[in-house]
């Protein structure tokens, strides 16, 4: 009996020894918050200078992984298939008619990728002669349901031509209820930049009130801000974004002037990082920029 008895609390002895270096060993490895690869991704397009056909527009998206693979893309209805070699890059082309252009109306213009057996990393490319700008595409496993917009403004005077600041969510859940918070008046509409539209005038989500809308899996939603009057407070940055399950988030602009009264303009899009993601110190540095080009002020 004594024998059993100093058996057994060896046993628990080394229970614990074991589940203490077990502990440390987990507890001891950093927590990638950045999720740069997953197996499930989705994403939607946004308006880039209304997609205009003399700009040689263009959507494209990069896919890697490091192993071997098939990637999985589907979009309107319809699956195709690639394969991935280990290590190297395959870019697929994007239909054109994918690209958001309305606000405020839930369509079914996703883009799905995924693999059955191996991890990928995704970036997107959203592309015009004269204004291009893409993303570091975050897999639904980064993906959460509290999300801060950053974008940029309008720019101003462009008037009677039409380029909004924007955001876009894409659902991978049926039944996600949706609740935006608009920073700025934002319009309800089919399509834009048609000169002398007038919805691009009328505010139907205005600015600080809650608006909720619900989407099912694969389904997306474009916000734009209201046709712009002058050069502040038709910026989407700050829109509050919250829904009842994860979502994947994009923020931008179509095609602005960076700082506004910079003679050229340039699309900007980014996927947004979830609140919980966030840090609280940060490190950054100012590019040096050509003369006569963009300046930095601190």
């Amino acid at each position: 009996m004594k024998k059993f008895i100093s058996a057994f609390l060896i046993l628990i002895a080394i229970a614990n020894v074991t589940r203490a270096q077990f502990s440390a060993a987990v507890t001891s490895q950093p927590h990638d918050l950045n999720f740069s690869a997953g197996r499930d991704f989705w994403l939607a397009e946004m308006s880039n200078q209304w997609g205009d056909p003399s700009q040689q527009p263009s959507q494209t998206i990069s896919i890697t992984s490091p192993r071997n693979t098939v990637a999985h893309i589907q979009y309107a209805g319809q699956t195709y298939t690639d394969s991935i070699k280990e290590n190297l890059s395959v870019t697929i082309s994007i239909p054109l008619s994918m690209q958001l252009e309305s606000s405020g109306i839930v369509e079914n213009k996703s883009i799905h990728i995924w693999s059955e057996d191996a991890p990928l990393i995704i970036y997107n490319m959203n592309r015009l002669r004269y204004s291009s700008d893409g993303e570091y595409v975050i897999p639904t496993i980064g993906w959460d349901t509290e999300y801060v917009v950053a974008g940029y403004g309008a720019p101003y005077p462009d008037s009677p031509d039409d380029y909004p600041s924007e955001c876009a969510i894409v659902a991978d859940q049926d039944s996600t209820i949706i609740q935006i918070t608009p920073s700025c008046n934002c319009r309800q509409a089919t399509s834009g930049n048609v000169a002398g539209d007038t919805a691009a005038s009328i505010v139907v989500f205005p600015k600080g009130v809650v608006k909720t809308f619900t989407m099912n899996k694969g389904q997306t939603l474009q916000l734009l801000s209201v046709l712009a009057t002058n050069p502040d407070g038709f910026d989407l940055t700050g829109t509050i974004i919250h829904s009842n399950k994860s979502i994947g988030v994009f923020g931008g602009s179509s095609f602005p002037r960076i700082p506004n009264n910079f003679p050229y303009r340039d699309h900007i899009e980014d996927m947004m990082p979830p609140v919980r993601t966030w840090g609280t110190s940060y490190m950054g540095t100012a590019f040096a920029a050509p003369a006569g080009q963009h300046t930095y002020h601190a």
